[in-house]
């Protein structure tokens, strides 16, 4: 399972629930396109995640925010895609 992918120059980097990391050459903006039906939203310039593995969503006073995914592992948003995860944040405010 996808947790979230990176843009890495002319390639993009896999991050697997199981730790593993897998570099592709590819841009993320294919990546996104190809990958969208399964819940991976832009969360940042370089990067997609799998909204469907959040477990908490933490907002920043600078408007950035960070997620934390069912094992663990943090990766940090744009305030510029913030859209991108306020499901998620209506999710956790009504729990």
């Amino acid at each position: 399972d996808i947790l979230w992918i990176s843009s890495a120059g002319n390639y993009i980097e896999y991050s697997l629930a199981d730790g593993a990391n897998h570099l592709i050459r590819g841009t993320l903006a294919a990546a996104e396109s190809e990958l969208s039906r399964f819940n991976l939203a832009r969360i940042h310039r370089t990067r997609l995640a799998n909204l469907d593995r959040v477990s908490r969503v933490r907002s920043k006073p600078s408007g950035d925010f960070d997620l934390t995914f069912d094992t663990g592992h943090t990766v940090q948003g744009s305030r510029r895609y913030r859209s991108a995860v306020a499901s998620l944040e209506r999710g956790e405010a009504s729990a």
